[in-house]
């Protein structure tokens, strides 16, 4: 992931904690986080797991790909976001054919998200998706 991508993540975080009128020792107490994990975030230095952008999203009523991409839109109330483009999808992916291993992983991780707020399980799959195409 590059640092670019990281600031931009912690800006969003920023801002939204800022609206919010929180500190940073607030949000952690409430989030029952480090305040110093909250900073490094906000920095760029590192990028919340994906609970913890769960958190923050439902804490803030804010959708978790906003947070973490900067797209679709930023509320939860507004018009779900529509899937990323992808611009040239490999064979594999448009027929959905994912080795055994992979799609272990990913029944794995969408398992933890089962339960949960849709925008967080749809963030997660689109991430994976994104990650099988380009990072093979």
């Amino acid at each position: 992931m590059n640092n670019q991508s990281k600031k931009k993540r912690g800006e969003r975080i920023r801002l939204i904690r800022k609206q919010a009128g929180l500190s940073l020792q607030a949000l952690a107490k409430e989030l029952d986080i480090r305040y110093q994990s909250i900073l490094q975030w906000e920095n760029g230095d590192t990028s919340p797991s994906s609970d913890n952008i769960g958190k923050l999203a439902a804490k803030f009523g804010v959708h978790p790909t906003w947070i973490w991409t900067g797209q679709g839109p930023k509320h939860i109330n507004e018009a779900e976001p529509s899937p990323p483009k992808i611009e040239k999808p490999s064979k594999e992916y448009e027929a959905g054919k994912y080795t055994a291993v992979e799609q272990e992983y990913i029944d794995k991780l969408t398992g933890i998200l089962r339960g949960r707020n849709k925008q967080a399980v749809h963030a997660v799959k689109t991430i994976l998706d994104l990650c099988y195409l380009h990072c093979r």
